[in-house]
């Protein structure tokens, strides 16, 4: 699985995302961030036992589709170390995953995907916004603004 994204996109939708993944989880597969690339589609879904949040990031140049779990705060702590530039991101077979952008590398070792719990929609409801230009996530009287160039779909889901 390997795709192309802008920095700056990935990690605002990423810390977006971070906001629902509680400190200590029951499961200690939910401190990760569910990553899941299907076609030019990049998912990215955090989660605790109470909601979900699943963000639909448009990529270029993808190859491969894939599922991973990637550390949801380390993720984020690279992210926002890289400026605002295309990065390529490159998950081997062996799961490990390297992030590349112009000036350096980050490497790690992502845990297959298949773990990960799934959503159950017929028991939760869930309300889905897409916008063409942004997208607006509300929670706790707090709002995050999240430019991107292409639509955008992010759902919340909760019980």
């Amino acid at each position: 699985m390997k795709f192309n994204v802008s920095s700056k996109i990935l990690c605002n939708f990423a810390a977006s995302v971070a906001k629902v993944i509680n400190d200590k989880n029951a499961l200690t597969i939910l401190n990760n961030f569910y990553m899941e690339l299907n076609g030019d589609i990049l998912t990215l879904r955090g989660s605790n036992t109470e909601n979900s949040l699943t963000a639909h990031i448009p990529v270029n140049e993808a190859q491969g589709d894939g599922a991973v779990c990637v550390d949801a705060s380390s993720l984020v702590s690279m992210l926002k170390q890289i400026p605002d530039q295309g990065i390529t991101v490159d998950v081997a077979n062996s799961l490990n995953t390297t992030i590349e952008y112009s000036s350096g590398r980050f490497e790690f070792v992502a845990l297959d995907g298949a773990g990960y719990p799934r959503i159950d929609r017929t028991q939760k409801r869930q309300r889905q916004k897409a916008y063409n230009f942004c997208v607006l996530v509300t929670n706790y009287a707090k709002a995050w603004t999240i430019p991107c160039s292409r639509q955008v779909a992010m759902t919340i889901v909760s019980k």
